[in-house]
């Protein structure tokens, strides 16, 4: 199995240095994603997030995740928010695809809902942090899984949609730098509450990481692929 990793991660690392997918090619990289994204997306897709975000109490009065239910409801809470807040970006690639915008300006109006995915990966930390690990039944294992999945698709998702147009502006790298690096501790945080995620956690990031596919996006993606790298070597 332990070879098996490194074979699959040696596939991301490798992808990550090749050149930009365009056209047809990056619609087929984005779908190789395996079925647990589709299955983690009804799962948020059935589920008033909004509402348990709503409700969450103030930072100070926050008790440590103690059950497999609220890790999976801050999960939940963290995919709603984020597809939400990058659901604009989209709408700025079309104006740099037309010429309305120019790469730099794109660039300029995506730093905002940039910094908006950090705060909302902080919040997750926040969330998650000073939590022990949990006794979790396989079937909210499988819900984990597919909810970490979904969310660090969102993000990448969000960061192809830019950069595959804009280029890696200066003016990204740092958001961009930032918003990795927290998304690699809320990976670190969900992995010590629920271990048994981490060989399907490998196996349904790496063709994410392959989707991307764009060779001048490695140095800010390094926290990730260090992280899941590590992992393959563990097992």
């Amino acid at each position: 199995m332990k070879a098996t990793f490194f074979s699959i991660f040696t596939l991301a690392i490798s992808a990550i240095a090749s050149p930009v997918p365009q056209g047809e090619n990056a619609a087929r990289d984005v779908e190789q994603v395996n079925g647990a994204i589709h299955n983690a997306e009804n799962i948020v897709s059935k589920t008033g997030v909004k509402q348990i975000l709503n409700e969450v109490s103030e930072p100070h009065k926050r008790a440590a995740i103690s059950n497999p239910q609220q890790l999976i409801t801050v999960l939940q809470s963290g995919v709603s928010n984020i597809n939400s807040k990058t659901s604009g970006l989209s709408s700025i690639a079309d104006k740099v695809k037309a010429g309305d915008l120019t790469k730099d300006e794109g660039a300029n109006k995506a730093v905002p809902t940039f910094e908006s995915v950090h705060f909302e990966l902080t919040e997750i930390v926040t969330k998650l942090t000073g939590a022990a690990g949990l006794d979790v039944a396989d079937s909210d294992v499988d819900k984990v899984l597919n909810l970490v999945v979904v969310l660090v698709s969102e993000v990448l998702t969000a960061v192809k949609t830019i950069v595959t147009v804009t280029g890696l502006r200066p003016q990204l790298i740092s958001v961009l730098h930032s918003v990795f690096q927290i998304l690699a501790k809320v990976l670190t945080l969900v992995i010590g509450l629920v271990s048994a995620i981490v060989p399907g956690l490998i196996a349904g990031l790496t063709p994410l990481l392959a989707g991307l596919g764009n060779g001048v996006l490695a140095p800010v993606l390094t926290p990730v692929v260090a992280l899941l790298a590590g992992l393959g070597a563990g097992i």
